[in-house]
């Protein structure tokens, strides 16, 4: 789908430090295809083929253009990731800050008839134990229908990713609590070229992205800080929800 990506006009110093508000796609992906390949690769052959990961075949079998049953870095590429099906402006791997473990980024989904120069958010963060997951599950049953209707009534949208607590990654619940909440001091920097209100913030999520959903909303905006560029700005929660079921 097309990314609107915003040119931005007569931006205060204050902001100069911050990541700009723009897509970021190309580096993502570079990165991403990356990753899957070196841990999908078992054999150290250049390319992920069905046995080595199944999941990943299953989505991808499609692209395997040169018909040789594995998935090389240029084919991974090309695997489209889920979004939000909506028929609004969208603005997709916005990096908004850069960590020792990697850059984190979020996805922002503007309502079907976007007229407000205050708009409502809703932040959703995904589930996955803490270890898995990404910000790509915003455009995944049931959660695409719930944020499509979230549009349609006027709300913004806000996937945000955030630091996986890998083995060896140095990286723990703490940070992961820390990146979403700087996701929403982001979106409070860049609030009146968004056009979005941050004194009203709504929480989304499921499962492990349930548990920062309330830690979002039951915390002051104050603290669990991590970026320093990121911290004069603020934001106010109005409600949340927590998602989770079992099969």
């Amino acid at each position: 789908m097309k990314q609107i990506f915003f040119t931005l006009v007569a931006i205060s110093s204050s902001l100069l430090a911050l990541e700009p508000l723009e897509s970021s796609t190309t580096e993502l992906l570079e990165a991403k295809s990356k990753y899957i390949l070196r841990k999908g690769d078992t054999n150290k052959d250049g390319k992920v083929q069905k046995e080595e990961n199944v999941r990943l075949w299953r989505s991808g079998a499609r692209f395997d253009k040169n018909k040789d049953e594995g998935l090389d870095i240029e084919e991974i590429k090309i695997i489209p990731e889920d979004s939000i099906d909506n028929p609004g402006k969208k603005l997709l791997n916005v990096c908004y800050k850069k960590t020792p473990q990697g850059a984190v980024y979020l996805d922002f989904y503007f309502p079907d008839k976007d007229i407000s120069k205050k708009k409502p958010v809703v932040i959703f963060t995904h589930g996955g134990g803490w270890v898995a997951g990404s910000k790509a599950k915003a455009g995944v049953k049931p959660f695409n229908e719930v944020h499509r209707a979230l549009l349609k009534d006027g709300f913004c949208v806000v996937s945000a990713g955030y630091r996986l607590v890998k083995p060896g990654s140095g990286t723990t619940m703490r940070d992961c609590v820390i990146d979403v909440k700087d996701a929403l001091r982001y979106v409070s920097a860049y609030k009146d070229e968004l056009g979005i209100d941050p004194e009203k913030i709504y929480t989304f999520g499921d499962s492990a992205g349930g548990h920062l959903a309330q830690m979002i909303l039951f915390t002051s905006p104050d603290i669990l800080q991590g970026d320093p560029e990121l911290a004069k700005y603020t934001f106010k929660t109005v409600a949340g929800v927590s998602w989770y079921w079992t099969m």
